[in-house]
Formats: structure tokens, sequence, C-alpha cells
């Protein structure tokens, strides 16, 4: 009985280091794209938003996965440093007026045809629409966006050169002068998409040009952020619903990009 439980010990012994020996060197695991890097502390630079008082909406109506009071707390705490009134909207979108901004984030759920006449209009009429999506967004998004200019797509952007932590999280330091770009440096973005713009929309924030994306090998600078005036209103689109979270908006100049779209709204 030892004797066979002495080579049922010695097999799986070897058995073991065969395997072992089949495995690939430890370092062939540290490839460049995968290496973690050390973030960089938050950012030093003033964050002040102007006051502006305003009629503030989130659209919970088509099941955003992000809640402006709980994940989205930070970013909608700058709202109301710039005392602007703060409401949500809890089913479908049937009456914009009165509302200066909307903000829309990642919905899984479509607009109607009435819904989406509703917010044109509000827009044409002067209010703001700030969508935050991604690619599993994308479809739900651009019924709102295709007249504006901006489509969102339906992949995701990585950059093997330029990250965070991990390489589907670019750095972004492509600036395009523009308010909403004041004072940035750099911000990162988790699994975020990329945009198709078009006039009358224009991009202001791109990858490097390291980056590339899941449907398209080569590599370029790809926009992530895009702005549209339509009359009297205005449209901001952003690739990414992770960028403005608790955990992420004190993250390199994320915080200031954040100030920089409540006082552009």
């Amino acid at each position: 009985m030892r004797f066979a439980r002495l080579v049922i010990a010695l097999s799986l012994i070897l058995i073991g280091l065969i395997v072992f020996s089949l495995l690939p060197r430890f370092e062939e695991f540290t490839r460049p794209d995968i290496q973690v890097k050390i973030p960089e502390v938050e950012t030093t630079k003033e964050v002040v938003v102007e006051k502006n008082v305003r009629n503030v909406a989130f659209d919970l109506g088509h099941s955003s996965k992000h809640s402006p009071f709980v994940e989205y707390a930070r970013f909608t705490s700058l709202f109301r440093d710039s005392e602007s009134l703060i409401s949500t909207i809890n089913a479908s979108i049937e009456n914009l007026g009165g509302t200066d901004v909307l903000v829309i984030i990642s919905p899984n759920a479509p607009y109607t045809q009435e819904e989406i006449d509703i917010l044109d209009l509000a827009v044409k009429g002067g209010m703001t629409l700030i969508l935050l999506g991604e690619k599993e967004s994308a479809n739900f998004l651009n019924e709102l966006s295709v007249n504006t200019g901006i489509l969102f797509n339906s992949e995701k952007v990585y950059d093997l050169t330029n990250y965070w932590l991990f390489y589907r999280n670019p750095v972004l330091g492509e600036f395009v002068e523009h308010n909403l770009t004041v004072d940035l440096e750099k911000i990162v973005t988790r699994d975020a998409c990329d945009l198709t713009v078009v006039k009358p929309a224009s991009s202001v924030v791109y990858t490097k040009e390291t980056a590339s994306s899941s449907l398209r090998v080569e590599k370029g600078k790809l926009p992530v952020v895009a702005v549209s005036e339509i009359e009297n209103g205005k449209v901001l689109a952003v690739c990414d619903t992770e960028i403005f979270t608790n955990k992420n908006i004190e993250l390199f100049d994320n915080l200031v990009f954040a100030r920089n779209i409540i006082n552009w709204s």
C-alpha cells in the first residue's frame, strides 16, 4: 500500500514538472501592452465652477446604469456648486420645458420617436444635451445624436503605449482649443469607444496617434469627445461612462474636464 502511494506521489510530481516545463517563461507574460503603469497623483489644479443657476435634469427613464446621486455623485455636486437645480426624469420624456441641461448616461432602452422629437425641439430651443456612452449604448444614443453630426461607434479603443493600468484605458492628450479643453493636459478613459463626426459637429478631444480600435487595426488619432451646435442649443458627446464616476473623476485632469463641461453647458 505504501509503495502504491509512493508511486502515485512520484507520478504526480513528474506530471507537474512536465506541465511546468511546457509553460511560457514568466517574462513572456510581461509584454509592454499589459504591464501595469503606476497612476499619477490626482490633479492639483484649481477646480472652481462658475455660478450659473440652471435646471439640470438626468434621464433615468431609460435604465441608465449610473445614478447621478451614487456613482456620479461627485460630478453632480459640481452642478450643485454652480447653484444649478438638479432633477431626474424617471419615466418617458414628455416635456422638457424649463430644462436648461439634460444629461443622458449610457441608456440601455430605446427612445420613442415622440421622445426624439421632443429632444430635438428642446435643443433647437436652447437646451444643452450631454451624452455619455460607450460601445454597449451606442445604438440608443445614436437615435438622439444622428442629426447632430455625431455617431457613437460600436467598438472599443485601445492604446498599447499611452494607457493607465491597462491598454483599454487610453490616456488622451490631443486637444483642440475650446472652452471644454481649458487647462487639460491629459485625461483618462476606461473601456471607451470612439466617434464618427461630420458637420455641423466637430471633435475637441482625440486619442494619441498610438491608439487603435477593436474594428480598425491601423493606429491613429481617434475622436472621443465632440460638440455640435444646433440652432440655439448645444450637444456634447463623450465616449466613456466611467470617466466621471466617483472612482475615476479625480484621475489626471478628469475633474478639470468635468468643471469645463459644467461651465460650458
